[in-house]
């Protein structure tokens, strides 16, 4: 009976998690086109990004582009020879050509302010909800009465929230800033998520709800870090404010993140469960999607780690190590503004209109 029982909470947490990502489609809209991105212009944020140098039409430099981005020294040899060109100035095309695809200052900060919104609710939600759970403070009646556990509304409500909000995110990483560690983010909403539909079946919601908690108490941080440090871009006055954030966000992040959730969470389904239900299957999943979460918490940690090395060494927070969104710009080209049309290599200093007939002539 109790599986069936499971099996329609999945099926209605499924559509409410559908119905959530319509819902928060229209929410996302409606706050990114009316909120976060007035927000950002008023603050100095361009609605047009910055201003980028387009790089000159070139086939041979074009199509060894859409195979590798950033070319080896043995690649520029290669392409010295084929276009007839110098290192320096494959090297501006290239530059040029990568900061074409990078994504807008002002679309990353409408993202982070989302974000940052809906952690910042969420956690004091599940603070309000959790803290008068005699589980909570007490491990040892984490398990205590399983698998006879009452689903009270507000846990109830509490996950399907969370369920909503991650399948969107599952989905919408393909489409947002894509980051290095982006298939790192795909694992951690697959455990997530995976955790929150198996504590429920499994009537392991006090520990499931402990893990949501200690997650979201973090994650706003960091989203009102990186707003900031998306403002410092075009105005220093907010760097302080940012590495104020930062310090923050890490102190917190080295609490929850590798204190709390090893110390208080994981020892106790690894070493405390067995003695209220052996060994089962659900113990070896549970504990599998755990352990995924904490080795994706210490890569995240030295990532972080590398950041405040960095801010150490430069008296400020540096862009997110995990993002290719940030404009190159070499020291030769700060001193230099002149535009180079480059065909084979050779500096053309013809009309576009002879330049447009020289590059059909290479098709």
């Amino acid at each position: 009976m109790r599986y069936l029982v499971c099996i329609q909470y999945v099926n209605n947490l499924g559509r409410l998690a559908s119905g959530n990502l319509d819902y928060k489609s229209f929410i996302l809209f409606c706050f990114s086109r009316y909120f976060a991105s007035p927000l950002g212009q008023y603050l100095g944020l361009s609605l047009t990004g910055e201003i980028i140098e387009k790089p000159t039409p070139n086939i041979i430099l074009e199509k060894f582009f859409l195979n590798n981005k950033k070319p080896t020294d043995a690649d520029f040899v290669a392409l010295q020879k084929q276009t007839d060109s110098t290192r320096r100035q494959i090297e501006r095309w290239f530059r040029n050509r990568r900061n074409q695809d990078r994504t807008k200052t002002l679309h990353k900060f409408t993202e982070s302010s989302w974000r940052f919104m809906f952690y910042l609710l969420i956690f004091w939600y599940g603070v309000f909800v959790l803290h008068n759970k005699p589980w909570v403070w007490d491990r040892s009646l984490t398990f205590k009465g399983w698998p006879y556990h009452h689903v009270p509304h507000d846990i109830f409500w509490y996950y399907a929230i969370e369920a909503g909000f991650y399948v969107s995110l599952l989905i919408s990483v393909f489409s947002d800033v894509r980051r290095k560690d982006f298939w790192e983010m795909v694992v951690h909403h697959f455990c997530t998520l995976g955790l929150m539909f198996t504590s429920y079946i499994g009537d392991l919601l006090r520990i499931g709800s402990l893990v949501l908690v200690v997650h979201d108490a973090v994650d706003y941080w960091l989203e009102a870090a990186k707003l900031v440090k998306y403002i410092a871009t075009v105005n220093k006055k907010w760097q302080p404010l940012c590495d104020i954030l930062f310090v923050i966000f890490f102190i917190i992040w080295i609490i929850t993140r590798l204190i709390i959730f090893p110390v208080w969470i994981l020892y106790n389904t690894l070493f405390l469960a067995p003695s209220y239900f052996g060994f089962p299957p659900l113990y070896f999943l549970i504990n599998g999607m755990l352990v995924a979460l904490q080795i994706l918490h210490i890569f995240w940690s030295i990532i972080i780690g590398k950041i405040a090395w960095n801010a150490i060494n430069k008296g400020e927070i540096e862009k997110d190590e995990r993002s290719d969104s940030d404009i190159e710009v070499s020291g030769e080209e700060e001193n230099s503004n002149k535009p180079e049309f480059i065909i084979n290599g050779s500096h053309n200093l013809r009309s576009r209109d002879t330049q447009q007939d020289m590059v059909n002539s290479h098709k």
